[in-house]
């Protein structure tokens, strides 16, 4: 299912980092399997269950240890603004030559990341499994 980048969260923003890292997943079972392409990296994962987020999957959007070097390795900028009159403070993310106005905010910087990073290669929508967008709503 196509879905836009700016919606993205969770699992569904967690693979569609994955995604655009280091290319098409294997699925097996309720999992999705990345290579990273280095004997000293472990595969990439990401379940469709359970719901919760757990410690051994790749989450970028929500783990700084992935998230971080992500930031890193990408240049990504991750901007904070307050705006009491739009709801308080958010964050906004820039990766390359992408337009930081194009992304909504976003109330984590890991997410803004994700987000930028995924729209940096993507643009405004990307093809999600069908079995992740439960999570994405």
């Amino acid at each position: 299912m196509k879905v836009r980048v700016s919606e993205l969260e969770g699992r569904a923003l967690n693979w569609a980092v994955a995604y655009v890292k280091y290319g098409q997943s294997r699925y097996a079972g309720n999992w999705h399997c990345f290579d990273t392409g280095s004997p000293d990296e472990p595969q990439v994962i990401v379940r469709e269950k359970p719901k919760a987020i757990q410690d051994d999957e790749y989450n970028p959007s929500g783990n700084w240890a992935h998230g971080g070097p992500l930031i890193e390795s990408a240049c990504i900028s991750v901007f904070y603004h307050n705006q009491p009159d739009m709801g308080g403070n958010m964050w906004y993310g820039a990766c390359g030559r992408n337009s930081v106005h194009k992304l909504p905010r976003c109330k984590s910087p890991l997410v803004a990341a994700c987000r930028a990073y995924v729209f940096s290669c993507a643009r405004e929508e990307i093809e999600i499994p069908d079995e992740l967008m439960e999570v994405v709503k």
